[in-house]
């Protein structure tokens, strides 16, 4: 199994050398990348292949979640901070753990070791492929993400756009 490339992002120092003395305890996994805030992660991830973002929810400017929010492809994320009533947030980003700040090393292992079954699980293809899969657009103030083989067809109307599946409409988009 190759290694697990990891983004670690979040703007307190002592979280981040929390993580890196976890990830350096587990051979599975590196980092790739720190950053301290969610615009540096956004450019960050312009640039580089990550196959895992641990990522903190609330940091200046833009919140982890909004970051999510923003990428057309994100990679799997677990998300770390201190605040519990973030915790539902995870499921819709379809985050694979939420870890609560002070994060201890054998909570961090089991959310690593639900990565580590998921790609198992996936063939190379399907990890390859995984970004290709679904597309994301905003509509009713928030974002929505359809699978491209439920999509049959788009329709332009004026300043908004209807994605069709299955014969009926999935969601209505305004582009401005």
């Amino acid at each position: 199994m190759n290694r697990i490339r990891c983004l670690l992002v979040d703007d307190e120092p002592p979280a981040l050398e929390v993580l890196k003395a976890h990830i350096a305890a587990t051979p599975l996994l590196e980092v790739t990348g720190v950053c301290q805030d969610a615009m540096g992660a956004f450019g960050f991830l312009q640039k580089h292949d990550i196959d895992l973002m641990f990522l903190d929810i609330q940091m200046p400017m833009l919140k982890g979640t909004d970051l999510l929010k923003t990428l057309a492809a994100p990679p799997k994320v677990i998300f770390t901070t201190a605040y519990r009533e973030f915790a539902l947030d995870g499921f819709d980003f379809n985050a694979i753990d939420f870890l609560l700040k002070p994060i201890s090393l054998d909570r961090f292992l089991k959310a690593v070791q639900k990565v580590i079954q998921q790609n198992m699980h996936e063939t190379p293809d399907e990890r390859l492929s995984e970004s290709k899969r679904f597309v994301y657009f905003r509509a009713e103030r928030k974002m929505v993400k359809i699978p491209l083989e439920e999509i049959e067809y788009v329709e332009s109307l004026k300043d908004y756009v209807k994605i069709f599946g299955k014969g009926s409409p999935l969601v209505m988009v305004n582009e401005t």
